[in-house]
């Protein structure tokens, strides 16, 4: 409540917040790439059914992790003007009626896993390996060569790359400060390979 017994209000103030304890909405940020990740997102919405993708919900209380399920309902229909990204609402039935832990509480801080598309070919490099521009350079013949690719998906340290690489290529991962094509190189003993 946001005003107190005998209190004068103006029109128009708030006077209270209430909250529905039948399901909670958890909206997503995410990059448009990630978003494409999500089958039948779009699809779905514009012919009125949902898609009804898993989703998990994990909260931390008193030191304990905790998992709610949940479903994405939808997105918000527009790009966010400061963050230009897609806010995807996932949405957890029934928050509050569990014996075995705690409600997801309104304000809580949270981690979503949400089911996307499994891709049938991708590459998984370090994000040093990244350079400006989502290129990355290859050793071809003992000389560096620039290859811009297709970043799908970053997370924790990691790139996933579905195009612009072939299995079994040499990526540059140091932290060189200038790249030239055709600069001679010599390879470490030990072969990264980008391909899984």
């Amino acid at each position: 409540k946001k005003a107190d017994l005998g209190q004068y209000m103006a029109p128009g103030q708030p006077v209270a917040s209430v909250y529905s304890t039948d399901a909670l909405e958890v909206v997503v940020p995410l990059p448009s790439r990630e978003a494409a990740l999500l089958p039948a997102l779009w699809t779905s919405e514009a012919q009125g059914r949902r898609a009804r993708l898993p989703a998990a919900i994990i909260a931390e209380f008193g030191g304990q992790r905790y998992r709610w399920d949940g479903y994405v309902d939808r997105t918000e229909g527009t790009l966010d003007r400061g963050t230009r990204t897609v806010n995807v609402v996932v949405r957890v039935p029934q928050p509050y009626r569990n014996a075995d832990r705690p409600p997801l509480m309104v304000g809580a801080f949270t981690t979503v896993e949400i089911e996307g598309a499994a891709l049938d070919r991708y590459f998984v490099l370090p994000r040093a390996a990244l350079r400006e521009g989502n290129v990355v350079w290859v050793v071809e013949d003992s000389a560096l060569t620039a290859r811009p690719v297709e970043v799908v998906q970053e997370v924790e340290g990691e790139v996933y790359v579905q195009a612009g690489l072939e299995g079994g290529e040499q990526v540059v991962v140091s932290n060189l400060t200038t790249l030239t094509p055709g600069t001679p190189v010599r390879v470490a003993t030990e072969k990264l390979t980008a391909d899984r």
